[in-house]
């Protein structure tokens, strides 16, 4: 993973491109939502593989099997974007 690619002005790019997507409102407040709070835990660490198996782990404390899907389907778009757009 790229440093720093999970950052706010990603996050509105991958937004406004499921917006062009015609991603219903409701998945584009959940996805930003989602993704957000990812941002907030990845806060001053390293945006690693181990990092993420962390959230996923937290995720899994708060959250029933289906929330957590749900935040890692967000967070698997945005970065499979992100990897489309730097190899695009």
């Amino acid at each position: 993973m790229n440093a720093n690619c999970l950052n706010q002005k990603n996050i509105e790019i991958y937004l406004q491109y499921l917006k062009e997507q015609e991603k219903s409102t409701g998945t584009l407040e959940k996805y930003k939502r989602e993704l957000y709070e990812l941002l907030t835990f990845l806060s001053g660490k390293n945006e690693s593989k181990e990092e993420l198996i962390s959230w996923k782990a937290k995720l899994e404390q708060k959250y029933c099997p289906a929330g957590v899907n749900g935040r890692l389907v967000a967070a698997n778009g945005f970065f499979l974007f992100l990897a489309d757009m730097i190899c695009a």
